[in-house]
């Protein structure tokens, strides 16, 4: 959320983000409601996709323990992005203060490395429980955007090879604990939001996401 008296107008180019401060919250709420938990599932939608699988397990071990069973599902949260524009990333570098967040021992270059993709690795590799899995469409308008996509170009771009590298990387890395589902000829910047329908709807639901999926590992 902004600070309440944050104005555009008078702050251009001003961003102030509370990630990480509003999961903490979230999971301390969660630890004190369901501190006996034996299974943890986080989800995070769009660039709450990226924190709920880059951060979140991370702060859920702290909390929970190593014995509980942590699942992460990103939904539209891309992790991968394009290292064309580096004025881009060091922007967005300093705007989350990613520096802080990783680990010494990974010695990654925050313009040159895929730096979600490394911390996911690394979590995956010492952390041998925790399964997680990646939801998305390949023709996902709000992350090609994001990632300098000209809007209206084929499905079967740039933006499809990015997420397939890099999901696809860790899913034949750990094919058990790691999986990525990618709705192909899809313009949807979420795959749960669009495929079912408000809880207040009476109405069937249609056959679950995964079920029409281009990848079903």
């Amino acid at each position: 959320y902004l600070q309440e008296e944050f104005n555009i107008t008078s702050n251009p180019g001003v961003r102030f983000h509370y990630g990480v401060r509003n999961l903490s919250a979230g999971l301390d709420v969660a630890k004190a409601l369901f501190g006996g938990a034996t299974q943890l599932v986080i989800y995070g939608g769009s660039s709450g996709g990226v924190g709920a699988q880059v951060h979140a397990p991370f702060l859920a071990r702290n909390l929970f323990g190593n014995n509980v069973n942590l699942f992460v599902l990103n939904d539209a949260g891309p992790v991968v992005q394009s290292l064309e524009d580096k004025d881009t990333l060091l922007a967005r570098a300093n705007d989350w203060a990613l520096s802080k967040y990783i680990p010494p021992s990974l010695d990654l270059n925050l313009l040159e490395d895929q730096y979600g993709l490394e911390y996911i690795l690394y979590r995956l590799e010492n952390d041998s429980t925790v399964k997680e899995a990646f939801l998305g469409t390949d023709g996902d308008l709000t992350n090609r955007f994001f990632n300098g996509d000209t809007i209206g170009i084929d499905f079967r771009s740039d933006y499809r090879e990015l997420i397939e590298y890099g999901h696809g990387e860790a899913h034949c890395a750990f094919p058990n604990r790691y999986k990525r589902f990618i709705l192909t000829d899809d313009i949807s910047h979420s795959l749960v939001y669009e495929t079912f329908p408000p809880a207040s709807e009476s109405v069937n639901l249609p056959d679950p996401f995964f079920t029409k999926t281009a990848d079903d590992g």
